[in-house]
């Protein structure tokens, strides 16, 4: 759309202006999609404004030593948004993943220290980080049945058997 309106005006507007709106355009490509749909608009808009705006029109040759230098220029510039914002993006996640887990920890933690029962709290956060109806905490006894050292939630298994099993320790 935009090389369609651009080519409409191509005579009053020159390289430098059309390469411009093609940044703005890399620019928004990358804060929205990332990384590479920015620099394959970079790659496709190179390719239009070298084919649309640069004489002789039509062909991927350019005889002005001042337009290669701005193809170049808006290549490298296309490149670097692009690279940039795919690391800005990068690093929001990262940061949000941390607060994610800062804040699971924070919960525990606020949980453990109250009068409650530590591995009661523990379960009782962990039923709900993994949205489950109930949890329990089974040890083997020196016989080789099963005790419930702890559980949460309405209907606890009473036997290992009795619900989702998931071993930990040796």
């Amino acid at each position: 759309v935009l090389t369609a309106v651009l080519t409409l005006v191509r005579d009053s507007v020159g390289l430098p202006t059309v390469l411009l709106l093609y940044l703005l355009l890399v620019c928004v490509t990358a804060a929205v999609g990332g990384l590479r749909p920015a620099l394959a608009t970079a790659l496709l808009a190179t390719a239009a404004g070298n084919w649309f705006f640069t004489q002789p029109y039509s062909t991927f040759s350019i005889y002005d030593p001042e337009q290669i230098i701005a193809v170049v220029v808006f290549v490298a510039a296309g490149v670097l948004v692009s690279v940039l914002v795919g690391q800005i993006a990068r690093h929001s996640a990262d940061a949000q993943r941390a607060r994610a887990e800062a804040q699971i920890l924070a919960t525990a933690a606020g949980r453990l220290s109250t009068d409650q029962d530590p591995l009661v709290a523990m379960l009782t956060h962990l039923r709900i980080t993994f949205d489950q109806d109930a949890i329990a905490l089974f040890a083997r006894t020196a016989d080789g049945s099963w005790r419930r050292e702890a559980s949460d939630g309405e209907r606890a298994p009473v036997t290992p058997e009795a619900g989702e099993r998931m071993p930990i320790g040796g």
